[in-house]
């Protein structure tokens, strides 16, 4: 007649009631004591909200001074420091569930690469930024230092990229070709650079002469003549 019904286990005003104090930890609390239990129903929930899977749920546990065990496929904790009673998870907090467990670690794992992509980027974006900016000075630096001698010419020196990013071929790509642009700027500027290498054995030296009027060495191979 009043529209009211009996709570059911499993349905919405079950989770939140299980969720609630007993009338025995309010007791407690209104003497200004923190119920065991409730120290236990919080441990329980911080820990679901840090681990990834069942084994770190229980090493957590187990770290922090909580006993866990199975009994009849439920999980039951045990204050260490209290272990006269063991309180089952699912009753201590029913959205503690296996089903609601599960939810959780997935979201953690989810949670926890989805965070790792970021610092992947974020470290990628901020090393190719550095090493644009030591290149760009690199070619300030090597303007105002023409005419120095080849030997006394100092080459681009860029960061090791950190370990997460080293392998990532955009950064290979890009650290390749400051290099290379630094070294081809340096030999153009510098002075006393050398024109012709030795002869070597499977071949002779040749000069070519680049369209800034700078001789760069160039191998040549003797061909095998056509019988």
């Amino acid at each position: 007649e009043w529209g009211l019904q009996q709570v059911e286990e499993g349905v919405q005003n079950s989770k939140v009631h299980a969720k609630q104090p007993s009338k025995i930890e309010k007791e407690i609390e209104s003497r200004g004591v923190r119920s065991y239990k409730t120290n236990l129903r919080e441990l329980c929930r911080i820990a679901a909200q840090r681990a990834a899977n069942l084994v770190e749920y229980r090493e957590l546990l187990e770290g922090w001074g909580v006993d866990t065990q199975f009994r009849r496929g439920r999980m039951y904790v045990t204050d260490t420091d209290n272990a006269r009673y063991s309180f089952s998870v699912t009753k201590l907090d029913a959205s503690l569930n296996p089903e609601g467990l599960e939810r959780a670690f997935r979201n953690n794992t989810a949670g926890s690469s989805a965070n790792g992509t970021d610092r992947v980027e974020t470290l990628r974006a901020e090393y190719l930024s550095g090493i644009r900016d030591a290149y760009l000075a690199y070619r300030r630096q090597a303007q105002s230092m023409e005419g120095t001698t080849l030997s006394m010419f100092p080459k681009l020196k860029l960061h090791r990229p950190p370990e997460e990013i080293a392998g990532d071929p955009e950064v290979r790509r890009t650290i390749l070709a400051y290099w290379r642009g630094a070294d081809e700027l340096r030999v153009k500027l510098a002075s006393d650079v050398p024109y012709a290498r030795r002869q070597e054995k499977h071949g002779e030296t040749t000069s070519a002469t680049t369209s800034a009027g700078r001789s760069i060495p160039r191998e040549t191979h003797d061909r095998k003549q056509e019988r």
